[in-house]
């Protein structure tokens, strides 16, 4: 059994595991990789616990053998029962407890295009799926390789892993399809065309709603208004294009500011930092192994 993980100087635990087996990438290429898996854990937590993180540099999918445990991340709560998978954009800060013994099992993702890749995919909010034991089964599967030292091995596990994120997004896609409820016709439009400006006007003519209804909607299940919705949807964006080339100035256009300074101060706003100094912060993270 290996030994259990240590605990970065930005993390705060409580608890010990009873079981707790770690695959860590072994492999180091002389190119950057895409997206590829780096660490899958395995354990098992018999007494209550917690465990407190700061943000991180990858994406995790989670699940519960047995048991269950309470994830909180991004403003929410999740409970994690067998049978669900948990997927947590990278940036997030994060929390988890548990009170009953459990058994769980996380794929750590990382790669120098998976900001823009979890982008494409519309995965920038962490959320929880049911999926079938034998999607849980790829992901053991995957994550008990991810410690190989063959790198054709490696390089398919790197194919599977896309093609894991790439099945919960497309599923959570259809889920939203599926219930094309008010809600997530206002939550499209606002999401869409974050370059232009958009007016509560035609938010009312894209779902047939009045504006108070559409206020009401939002301030209920999102506890947000709608323009502030888009606002908090256009920095996230924005802290994908900070890890491009493009200048703030040219950011900041393409999020349909007319002047960088109004960006500035929305984006100090939604991140407590300066849009050069998160930049700063974002390639300190990448260089993070």
């Amino acid at each position: 059994m290996r030994k259990p993980a240590k605990k970065t100087t930005q993390s705060k635990s409580h608890g010990k595991f009873i079981f707790h087996n770690r695959y860590l990438l072994r492999l180091h290429f002389d190119l950057d990789l895409p997206l590829f898996p780096f660490c899958y854990e395995d354990y098992i937590q018999e007494q209550p616990a917690w465990y407190d993180s700061r943000p991180v540099c990858f994406c995790m999918l989670i699940t519960a053998e047995s048991g269950e445990f309470l994830f909180r991340t991004g403003g929410q709560e999740f409970r994690i029962t067998p049978g669900k998978v948990l997927f947590v954009p990278e940036f997030q800060e994060y929390y988890y407890e548990n009170e009953r013994p459990y058994h769980a099992n996380i794929l750590e993702v990382k790669g120098c295009h998976l900001t823009s890749i979890l982008s494409s995919l519309k995965l920038e909010k962490a959320f929880l799926m049911e999926m079938d034991e034998t999607y849980m089964l790829r992901m053991r599967r995957i994550g008990e390789r991810t410690d190989t030292a063959d790198r054709t091995e490696f390089l398919r596990l790197m194919e599977l892993t896309y093609g894991l994120i790439a099945e919960l997004a497309l599923k959570k896609r259809q889920r939203q399809t599926d219930s094309s409820t008010p809600l997530a016709r206002i939550l499209e439009f606002l999401e869409n065309d974050l370059e232009r400006k958009i007016t509560i006007a035609e938010l009312m003519r894209h779902t047939g709603l009045s504006k108070s209804g559409i206020t009401a909607l939002m301030r209920k299940h999102l506890d947000i208004t709608p323009m502030r919705y888009r606002m908090n949807r256009k920095m996230e964006r924005a802290i994908y294009l900070l890890q491009t080339g493009l200048s703030i100035k040219e950011i900041s256009q393409r999020l349909g500011y007319s002047n960088q300074f109004h960006f500035s101060s929305d984006f100090r706003k939604f991140t407590s930092s300066a849009p050069r100094d998160y930049r700063a912060f974002q390639r300190h993270l990448g260089n993070w192994k």
